[in-house]
């Protein structure tokens, strides 16, 4: 019974294998296409660099820009990436440069190639963007200190992101990176630089919720509402423009603050997830650091423009932060004509010169 049993299983197995023999045939060709696809794909694909191939450790800046780079950089996207001999992106030389922009991310163009970039898009003034990945305001004010001399008579544009770069300010370390940071001295409320924890040696206690996916919202909901961290986070950001225009004051350089709103803050839906993250709900509004920033400007006569006059959503990336080709455009777009337009003392809040010198008055995005 046993043995017959066995043959039947046999007889059944073959004639399984024989009537699957036509779907093999048909399936087979799609399968090789594919695996002939992917192969080419891989062979094809240029070599790419993470964000740690792009820098390297710097004792004055916790990192620095690798310079004369020619590669790509995977940042969810795979982008062109080309750096000169100082490691900061742009066609155009510091010297010869009508505009110098600083920044994060932002400004040294992640996410997009250099044919993209808005220092590089063909325009009447010449842009250089001083930035990389990572950098808080207090980075990138030595870098405005380090290269004052250069700047003189230049219009030095510093972009603010909203995402990070405030809560940065406070913090000794990104990802295990030291870097320096601003603290308290007193109960006076003044500020200093601390850098003397910088070295090569990673930072032992890497700072919770610091390391992947959207973890900067619970910050950023709580620097939109009325909490301690926004209190601090703003004071310190005074600190740092106070002492951004003193260095650009000395050299004759007309210093204008952009803010760089988070995609968060530019929906209905982002705004309600980040109201709801924030320390304190009922005081939310997701223009605070706008308004905010706008105050400290006007307070120590600095000119201000809200990223949310010339900004929408659909100038970002659907997979990242940050800014996708169209955002680029109105970036340049924007630096253009901000060299163009007359300096103003103070502007009407977050407004956006024109070609024509009209201002633009931006839209309310509070919840």
């Amino acid at each position: 019974m046993g043995f017959l049993r066995t043959i039947l299983a046999l007889v059944t197995t073959l004639i399984a294998l024989v009537l699957l023999v036509p779907i093999a045939l048909v399936i087979l060709p799609f399968w090789l296409v594919s695996l002939l696809t992917r192969t080419i794909a891989r062979a094809l694909e240029p070599k790419f660099l993470t964000r740690e191939g792009l820098i390297q450790f710097d004792p004055l800046f916790g990192w620095k820009a690798r310079p004369n780079l020619n590669t790509h950089h995977l940042m969810v996207d795979l982008f062109h990436i080309r750096t000169d001999a100082d490691g900061w992106r742009g066609e155009h030389s510091l010297a010869e440069s009508d505009v110098v922009v600083f920044g994060d991310s932002f400004a040294a163009g992640y996410g997009v190639s250099d044919r993209h970039f808005f220092a590089n898009l063909r325009g009447p003034q010449k842009i250089k963007p001083v930035g990389i990945g990572g950098y808080s305001m207090v980075q990138e004010l030595l870098w405005v200190r380090q290269l004052k001399e250069s700047l003189r008579g230049k219009l030095v544009v510093w972009f603010i992101y909203f995402g990070n770069d405030l809560y940065d300010n406070l913090m000794p370390d990104l990802r295990g990176y030291r870097k320096p940071f601003v603290r308290e001295t007193g109960e006076d409320g003044s500020w200093e630089i601390v850098s003397s924890h910088v070295t090569a040696e990673r930072w032992p206690l890497v700072t919770e919720g610091r390391i992947e996916g959207q973890n900067h919202l619970p910050r950023l909901g709580e620097i939109c509402s009325e909490t301690f961290l926004s209190g601090r986070v703003f004071s310190a950001c005074e600190y740092l423009l106070e002492a951004g225009k003193e260095i650009c004051q000395q050299v004759d350089a007309r210093l204008v603050i952009v803010s760089v709103p988070d995609a968060y803050q530019l929906t209905d839906a982002g705004r309600q997830t980040l109201k709801t993250l924030a320390g304190d709900p009922d005081s939310f509004d997701a223009r605070r650091p706008d308004n905010a920033i706008d105050g400290i400007c006007r307070r120590v006569a600095i000119e201000f423009v809200s990223g949310q006059s010339f900004l929408d959503i659909g100038c970002y990336k659907t997979n990242d932060c940050h800014w996708n080709e169209k955002g680029h455009r109105e970036v340049a777009k924007m630096l253009w004509h901000l060299k163009a337009s007359r300096p103003q003392s103070v502007y009407t809040s977050g407004a956006l010169p024109t070609p024509s010198g009209r201002l633009s008055p931006m839209e309310s995005s509070a919840v």
